[in-house]
């Protein structure tokens, strides 16, 4: 089986938690990405409020975007020690920021 998008069976109001009306699609495209860093945020899990993602374009790592990390409280600890014990001295790609936290 390949990865799996969560998508919502008809139009509804948004809604936070799983719920019987969101399908499961099987994903036909994808591509592998980095973690690059991560925006800080005091109410989400172990305080990561998005991934900042690179992927390598003509032989150099680039920011393309960033994404929520939809993760158990447990893992999120877990990918946040793992990210803190990895911190580079200076950021691995050009990033501008999209939010007013200051990534890391």
């Amino acid at each position: 089986m390949g990865p799996k998008v969560s998508s919502p069976r008809i139009a509804i109001a948004p809604i936070p938690e799983r719920h019987r009306d969101w399908l499961k699609i099987k994903c036909i495209q994808s591509e592998s990405f980095a973690i690059v860093g991560w925006e800080q945020s005091m109410v989400a899990r172990a305080h990561i409020g998005t991934l900042l993602l690179g992927a390598m374009k003509e032989g150099k790592l680039v920011y393309i975007g960033s994404d929520g990390t939809g993760i158990k409280d447990s893992e999120a600890w877990k990918l946040r020690e793992l990210m803190e014990n990895r911190t580079a001295r200076r950021a691995l790609v050009a990033y501008s920021g999209g939010s007013k936290d200051t990534p890391v």
